[in-house]
């Protein structure tokens, strides 16, 4: 039998990088996740990948620069993760060591095709047919959620799909308010590349329409800025925020939510170990489920916890493992 494929996904969106695991799982394949460029190099040069998929658009170190680097290390195939469809994005990707590219947001099927195409010799396991989506789910009728599509999208997965959203869930206000800023400021070039991971975000929660204004608005400002920007932007930031209330009221609680209390029976390093394995699988709504209530429990360790608590809500989770690793020693 032949070994399964194990596969590394470079993205600076934490809800793309949670789809495309989900995508992948479906089709048998084993994923590591890395949110930057320097991250990818660390985990190439410990790990041996059979395909690595690389976004385009990342600050600080790009996709292109990133790929010209992980080619000195290996000749793993890489393929580019872009919102760019035209014609030249084939020969763009290829000339900088990129062995194919696919657009975003991702398909299962496309990606079936790719693996297929690029791994000739491991086709087989990429046959596993994918599971009609819940008739019903909670989010069905939500305004501007197109559910089932993006459930069909997660294999079926009703569970993925609440992951998926509390985690959007956790971060949209941040990313709103850090476009906010950057609207207030004229930091344009920053806020372009803001929206453009919020693009992908709605595209892969189903909600397509908001997706679809967030890249106007980030195609305006690619060449200065129009008259009207602003009246489109906060037209767009109404949306969306009315999009999170929607998802908040309908969303059903963590399953974690039962286990959080904090009794002293288990070892508090075990708890935390927990939490930090709840970070580097993205799942920030677990992680903040568990240290929440550590944070306001009174034990001594309570005000480091707290820290650590602040950290994931700030979206800064390197800081944040840092802090636990501190406090498991």
């Amino acid at each position: 039998m032949q070994d399964g494929i194990r596969a590394l996904i470079v993205d600076d969106g934490d809800i793309n990088l949670m789809v495309a695991r989900e995508i992948l799982k479906t089709l048998s394949v084993t994923c590591d996740l890395a949110m930057s460029g320097e991250e990818a190099i660390g985990l190439c040069r410990e790990n041996r990948y059979d395909v690595v998929f690389l976004d385009h658009l990342m600050p600080d170190m790009d996709g292109i620069e990133t790929a010209r680097r992980l080619r000195e290390l290996s000749d793993t195939p890489l393929v580019a993760l872009t919102a760019n469809d035209d014609p030249g994005a084939k020969n763009l990707f290829l000339g900088h060591g990129f062995s194919a590219h696919i657009t975003k947001p991702l398909e299962p099927d496309r990606v079936s095709e790719l693996l297929i195409w690029l791994l000739p010799g491991k086709k087989f396991l990429f046959r596993r047919p994918l599971p009609a989506p819940p008739e019903k789910d909670l989010m069905d009728g939500a305004p501007g959620l197109d559910a089932a599509k993006a459930t069909r999208k997660m294999g079926g997965s009703e569970e993925a799909y609440y992951r998926v959203l509390r985690t959007f869930l956790l971060s949209g206000p941040g990313k709103l308010k850090q476009m906010d800023d950057f609207v207030q400021n004229r930091q344009y070039d920053d806020f372009r590349i803001t929206v453009h991971g919020q693009k992908g975000a709605l595209a892969n929660i189903g909600a397509d329409t908001l997706s679809d204004e967030a890249r106007e608005l980030e195609t305006s400002v690619k060449n200065g800025v129009p008259d009207g920007f602003e009246a489109k932007y906060r037209a767009f930031r109404d949306r969306f925020s009315g999009l999170l209330r929607t998802i908040k009221e309908r969303l059903p609680a963590s399953d974690d939510a039962d286990a959080s209390q904090y009794t002293g029976e288990e070892p508090l390093s075990e708890r935390l170990q927990s939490v930090l394995e709840s970070i580097r699988a993205l799942d920030y709504e677990s992680a903040l489920t568990v240290l929440r209530p550590l944070a306001a429990s009174g034990i001594p360790e309570a005000a480091a916890l707290a820290a650590a608590k602040d950290a994931v809500e700030m979206f800064d989770y390197d800081g944040a493992e840092i802090r636990l690793k501190q406090l498991i020693g």
